[in-house]
């Protein structure tokens, strides 16, 4: 039997948890599911993406650096400044750029969706990013 008295009054608050690879491999638990939003801060074009000319700004939710921060639409540093760059005329085009970029800059394997209509996804990932521009929307996450 269990003592009501060793029993906290009231559960106490989830938080999220980051596991290394290996905790994650020996894991049942599925890394949490991403739900994705728009906000907005500009951002300068980086180095890690070598397309040639200047990309346009574009406008995104201010997060703290690093790879996994606490931003609902994009929690690594790294794959929002693909992105951001990665996105061109067409949703096509856009996913064969984002994914050349990853694979130059990246180890692991991603999932890339491009769409030039809103689209609804559900991904159980620890490393994702979301961004719209030019009427093109990409979401990146890191498979399983």
């Amino acid at each position: 039997t269990v003592d009501e008295k060793s029993l906290p009054s009231s559960p106490a608050p989830l938080r999220p948890t980051l596991r290394s690879r290996k905790q994650s491999a020996t894991s049942n638990r599925r890394p949490p599911v991403v739900s994705i939003d728009s906000g907005e801060i500009s951002i300068p074009s980086s180095s890690l993406f070598p397309f040639g000319s200047a990309v346009a700004k574009t406008t995104l939710k201010q997060q703290q650096n690093g790879p996994y921060s606490l931003d609902p639409n994009c929690n690594s540093s790294e794959l929002r400044e693909i992105i951001v760059q990665g996105i061109s005329d067409t949703p096509s085009d856009s996913k064969h750029r984002i994914n050349a970029a990853i694979a130059r800059n990246l180890d692991g394997s991603f999932g890339i969706v491009c769409a030039e209509c809103s689209f609804s996804y559900l991904a159980h990932t620890i490393q994702y990013c979301h961004h719209t521009r030019n009427n093109i929307t990409c979401l990146v996450f890191r498979d399983g």
